[in-house]
C-alpha cells in the first residue's frame, strides 16, 4: 500500500509515518499547499492509495483523476476544500481528526483573551517605537467567559479559565452535564451569554446555520466593554458588522484568527487599533502537528487495511 504525505506537518523521520513503514505501508513525503493546481496534487498523487493531507483541493477533476487511492485522510478537521459528493461517487473515503489540536488552538485562544484584556499588543507598540507609557487594561481573573461551542475546544477553554476563577457560561445544542458541573459551567441561550459575558469565545464549525452567527442583532447585545475571539472559522462572524461594533465603541476589542476570505489584508478590521489578528496559526504547533499527522495515519491504516476505527465524513456534514 502506498501513502502520500502531502501535509507540511511531517518530517520524514516522523514517528506516525514510521509507524506506518511498520505496517507495511510505502510512505512518500512530498509536501503539497493550499493553493496548489489540481495538475500539480493529481501529478503528486498518482498511484497512490492514500494521501494524508492539508487543505490541498481535491475537485472533482483531481479525484476523478486519482483511480487507485481509497481515502483522503485530512490532518485538521476542515474539508471544504474537498468534493465529498466526487468522494463518495469514487468509492473514496474522506476522514478528519476531529480534538487532535484541541490544546493548540486553546492555548491560542486563551493567549488572545489575555492580549485583548491587558492591552498587550498596544503596550508593545508603544514601547517599540520609544515611548515608555501605559495603556491600561482589565483583569481576566473572576471576570465572565462565554463559550459558544462546548466541544472538544470549548471544553479546554472552560478548564483554562477555570484557572482564572472566572464565571463560565456556555452555549450549544449538545449539553454534557457532567462536564458543565465539574468545571462550574452554565447553559444558557446565544441572547443571555452575549449580554452576560466579558469574553467571548467561539468554537463551532462553519455550517448553514452558524454562518454569521454573530451578526448585527447579536452584537447589539453585547457589553461595550465586552471582547471577541474567534479562532473557529470564518464566516461566523459578520465582518461588516463587527467592523461596526468596534468602530461605534459598541464591542471594545477583537481577536481573529481566521476571516471569511483568507488572507484578507483589505478588510477594514485590519486597521483597527483594538483588533487582533493571528494567520489562521491557532492549531498549529510542533505537538498539535505530529498529534493530527499521527490520527490521520491511523485514519489511512483503518481505511486501507480495515483494521481499527476511523473518523468519516460524508456529503452533507458541514465543516
Amino acid at each position: 500500500m502506498r501513502v502520500k504525505i502531502l501535509s507540511y506537518q511531517a518530517p520524514p523521520d516522523a514517528p506516525p509515518l514510521a509507524w506506518l513503514r511498520e505496517r507495511g505501508c510505502e510512505v512518500l513525503v512530498e509536501p503539497g499547499w493550499p493553493g496548489m493546481s489540481e495538475d500539480e496534487l493529481i501529478a503528486r498523487v498518482d498511484g497512490c492509495d492514500a494521501v494524508c493531507c492539508g487543505t490541498e483541493p481535491f475537485t472533482r477533476r483531481v479525484i476523478a483523476a486519482l483511480p487507485r487511492l481509497k481515502t483522503i485522510a485530512r490532518t485538521g478537521v476542515g474539508f471544504n476544500s474537498i468534493d465529498l459528493d466526487a468522494a463518495e461517487e469514487h468509492g473514496v473515503v474522506v476522514t478528519v481528526t476531529p480534538g487532535a489540536n484541541r490544546h493548540a488552538v486553546a492555548d491560542h485562544a486563551f493567549g488572545l483573551l489575555i492580549m485583548l484584556a491587558r492591552r498587550i499588543p498596544q503596550n508593545q507598540r508603544m514601547v517599540a517605537g520609544g515611548e515608555w507609557r501605559r495603556v491600561v487594561g482589565r483583569d481576566v481573573y473572576g471576570k465572565t467567559l462565554g463559550i459558544v461551542g462546548v466541544g472538544n475546544i470549548g471544553k479546554e477553554m472552560a478548564r483554562r479559565a477555570a484557572g482564572f476563577r472566572m464565571d463560565l457560561l456556555g452555549h450549544d445544542i449538545v449539553l454534557d452535564e457532567t462536564f458543565a458541573q465539574g468545571v462550574g459551567l452554565r447553559y444558557v441561550a446565544l441572547d443571555e451569554l452575549l449580554r452576560c459575558a466579558d469574553f467571548i469565545t467561539l468554537h463551532v464549525p462553519r455550517t448553514a446555520a452558524t454562518y454569521h452567527l454573530i451578526g448585527v442583532e447579536e452584537l447589539a447585545l453585547v457589553r461595550p466593554t465586552a471582547h471577541l475571539i474567534n479562532t473557529a472559522r470564518g464566516g461566523i462572524v459578520d465582518e461588516a458588522a463587527l467592523h461596526a461594533a468596534l468602530v461605534e465603541g459598541r464591542l471594545a476589542g477583537a481577536a481573529l484568527d481566521v476571516s471569511e476570505h483568507e488572507p484578507d489584508f483589505a478588510s477594514p478590521l485590519m486597521q483597527l487599533d483594538n483588533v487582533i489578528w493571528t494567520p489562521h496559526v491557532a492549531g498549529i504547533t510542533d505537538e498539535s502537528r505530529l498529534a493530527c499527522l499521527a490520527a490521520a495515519c491511523r485514519n489511512a491504516w483503518a481505511v486501507l487495511s480495515g483494521e481499527g476505527r476511523f473518523d468519516p465524513v460524508r456529503p452533507g456534514d458541514e465543516g
